[in-house]
């Protein structure tokens, strides 16, 4: 997959906004996933699963 196939951001931990994008609602949960992708449609959906 690459960041131009996608309507939405893709976001690695250098990324501004990378902090922002992986905060939950549950503030005891600290997760760093090694990417975040923010799917703008069902097509990005697909290709981030893909």
């Amino acid at each position: 997959m690459s960041p131009d196939d996608l309507g939405g951001a893709v976001l690695r931990p250098d990324d501004p906004g990378y902090d922002a994008a992986r905060v939950i609602w549950n503030g005891m949960i600290d997760r760093r996933p090694a990417l975040i992708v923010q799917c703008s449609s069902a097509a990005d959906v697909r290709a981030a699963v893909l």
